[in-house]
């Protein structure tokens, strides 16, 4: 049943809300493992195939309750980048995500990229999320270039229209960045720069969305 309910969403926000709606339920990584393309990835805390590491993954004792603040659409409207806050009240824990989205050939949204960062600080809802559409205009560039240098593991990836782009890296020590452009007619503007810095020589435990 949720999983048709994904099928009828309309956009990348729909589709995270019903996600998040059902991690919150107690199906946390079973929503994960649904809505997953078959190479996502996300980090634990070192990149990995989201599938490997989900597979076999209980649900938490207390769930990760999130919500998308923005939303940087594709100008052909199947690719997405969602952000937000996210946060463990119970654990008094929050963050922010990111997350990758593309509507597959049979009108399902599923995602590409999960990542974050906990910051502490526990965000209300607020406002309706603000959502931004590429600009249909003249034709996008490539600002991706060739892999960097000095970096353990990268990769990027584009909307079919190369009308949104992206790039995530982790470094040797353990430092992710992800960088989002997206085309507004005259240049690829980054409308999203994350940075998560190395962590301590002991981290928290790992966890989707942080």
């Amino acid at each position: 049943m949720i999983l048709a309910l994904v099928a009828l969403q309309a956009s990348a926000l729909d589709a995270e809300r019903a996600f998040a709606a059902r991690a919150a339920k107690g199906e946390q990584w079973a929503a994960f493992r649904d809505t997953a393309a078959e190479d996502a990835m996300m980090f634990a805390p070192r990149p990995i195939v989201a599938r490997r590491f989900l597979a076999d993954k209980p649900e938490p004792k207390h769930p990760i309750q999130w919500f998308p603040r923005a939303s940087f659409v594709s100008c052909d409207g199947a690719t997405a980048v969602n952000t937000g806050p996210w946060m463990v009240p119970a654990e008094k824990a929050a963050g922010y995500f990111t997350t990758i989205w593309r509507r597959q050939p049979d009108g399902t949204w599923k995602w590409l990229y999960d990542g974050g960062a906990e910051t502490g600080r526990i965000e209300p809802a607020g406002d309706a999320p603000r959502q931004r559409k590429a600009s249909c205009r003249g034709r996008a560039r490539d600002v991706m270039g060739a892999p960097r240098e000095g970096i353990e593991q990268q990769s990027s990836g584009r909307s079919a229209d190369s009308t949104l782009q992206w790039r995530w890296t982790y470094t040797p020590e353990g430092a992710r960045a992800l960088d989002v452009h997206l085309w507004n007619g005259r240049r690829m503007e980054r409308v999203i720069a994350n940075r998560i810095p190395a962590p301590d020589p002991a981290p928290a435990a790992p966890g989707a969305k942080r």
